[in-house]
Order: C-alpha cells, then sequence, then structure tokens
C-alpha cells in the first residue's frame, strides 16, 4: 500500500512538474506590449489578455479588462500631449483629452473619468519634474495645461454627480482660457 502511495505522489509530481515546464504564457498588456513567460501575467501590470500554451496544444483565453485610464488610446492621447511644443498644439491635445473624460463622466463612468483626470495631471507633473530636474526650461504652456487639470482634479472630490463634473470642466477651460488671454496681452 505504501509503495502503490509513494508511486502515485511520484507520478502525479512528475506529471505536474512536466506540465510546468512546458507551458508559455503569452500577456498582453494594457499598453499593447506582449510577454511571454513560463508564470503567471504579472498582476500589478493589468494585463488584458492572456493565452496558455501547453504542450498538449491546449489554448485557454483568459480577457481581464484593464482600467479606463490604462486604455491604448487614452495612453497615446497623453503621449500626445506630453510631446507638443507649442501652446496650440497642447490647448487642442488637452481639448481632446477633455472631451473624452467628458464623454466617459456621460456615459455614467464618472470614477473613470476621476481616475482619467488624475492620469493626465501625474503624467504632466511627472514631466515637469523630470524635466526641473535635469535643469530644463519647463514651458509655461505646459505648467498652464497641468494647472488646469490640476484645477479639475482638485473640484471634482467635491462632486458626485454628471452635471456638477461637467460644469466643473467647463469652468476649469474658461479659467484658462482668461489666463491664456491676460497673458497674450
Amino acid at each position: 500500500m505504501k509503495y502503490y502511495l509513494l508511486t502515485l505522489i511520484c507520478t502525479i509530481l512528475l506529471f505536474s512538474q512536466t506540465t510546468m515546464a512546458t507551458s508559455i504564457i503569452q500577456c498582453r498588456q494594457a499598453d499593447g506590449s506582449i510577454e511571454f513567460t513560463n508564470k503567471s501575467c504579472s498582476k500589478k501590470s493589468n494585463f488584458r489578455e492572456k493565452k496558455s500554451y501547453q504542450s498538449n496544444n491546449y489554448t485557454k483565453n483568459i480577457v481581464k479588462k484593464s482600467a479606463d485610464f490604462l486604455q491604448v488610446f487614452f495612453i497615446q492621447q497623453q503621449k500626445q500631449l506630453l510631446q507638443s511644443n507649442t501652446q496650440s498644439e497642447i490647448r487642442k491635445q488637452g481639448q481632446i483629452i477633455s472631451q473624452t473624460i467628458h464623454s466617459y463622466a456621460q456615459q455614467g463612468k464618472l470614477s473613470s473619468a476621476y481616475n482619467m483626470v488624475a492620469a493626465v495631471y501625474a503624467k504632466l507633473s511627472k514631466q515637469i519634474k523630470k524635466s526641473r530636474w535635469q535643469g530644463q526650461a519647463v514651458s509655461p504652456d505646459k505648467h498652464n495645461i497641468r494647472l488646469l487639470f490640476e484645477n479639475i482634479l482638485i473640484t471634482q472630490s467635491t462632486t458626485s454627480s454628471i452635471e456638477e463634473f461637467s460644469h466643473i470642466i467647463d469652468e476649469s477651460w474658461h479659467n484658462y482660457t482668461l489666463n491664456e488671454n491676460k497673458k497674450a496681452l
């Protein structure tokens, strides 16, 4: 009996090690990049898709939706804003991002809209901090657009309705435009 049980345990261990060694997992990250690993997809990186390939050709698909502010299109919009250099480009990209955020709020996804505002503010702040740390000049236009998103970020914490959030975005853009016009004079 002991010999039978020992043989069974050894067979199970051998089989499980063989299966683990021949498994490859493909993880598609939120930014669109693909990562191959023999371990599970990283929980920290909010993977979008996971495919597992094993030696017996069994394929398993698991789709996990990442947060809206980590979606590829939104990350690209942020990159375009960060790469913009002129006042008109910065303003245009800021408006595109604001419209995206506004549309999420209109769909009833206030939490996603709040997270998107925070993500844009964090990216802009990080870029400005990095530029200052490296001794580079920071464009006043980048600073002003960061202040716009900072204003939205601060005042959004006091809202709970779509109408209030829309008003905050409109009011922030109005103040941004007034500041731009004052500086132009």
